[in-house]
């Protein structure tokens, strides 16, 4: 039988500690584009009016092509895998993720706006996705400036 060691206060906060790291830095994008995604979807039903199940299908369908047309364009530039950001860089730039999720919203409020029905939900998925990702970007390049 194994003998366990008492636990200290200080190593159970600190383990905590780390957790919190973990979970923000490997969650907070996923985190910001479900509410870039779900403030698309309220902003566009405040625009456009209660959506038909057609418009609600086209929407999810349009999202996720954006992802996939993002995920082509990246394999067909990156020829090398980067070595991963720094946890600081990372961290610098999820918090700027309200740029990102605030962009990513008013592409689908613009689109809203200016578009009817099928068209202003596809694209406003479509589009506040791609904004959503590029911010993303932008926000880890300002990162490795800053850090």
């Amino acid at each position: 039988m194994a003998v366990r060691r008492p636990i200290s206060v200080g190593a159970v906060v600190r383990n905590i500690a780390d957790n919190i790291v973990l979970s923000v830095r490997d969650n907070s994008s996923a985190f910001g584009y479900s509410i870039t995604i779900t403030g698309s979807y309220g902003m566009l039903e405040k625009l456009e009016g209660a959506p038909a199940v057609s418009e609600i299908f086209a929407a999810l369908v349009a999202a996720a092509l954006a992802f996939s047309c993002l995920e082509l364009l990246v394999l067909a530039l990156v020829r090398e895998v980067r070595k991963p950001e720094s946890q600081s860089r990372v961290l610098i730039s999820r918090m700027m993720n309200f740029v990102s999720v605030g962009g990513g919203v008013a592409m689908a409020a613009l689109c809203g706006r200016e578009l009817d029905g099928l068209a202003a939900w596809s694209l406003g998925a479509f589009l506040a996705t791609i904004v959503f990702v590029c911010l993303e970007a932008v926000a880890l390049e300002i990162a490795r400036h800053v850090e």
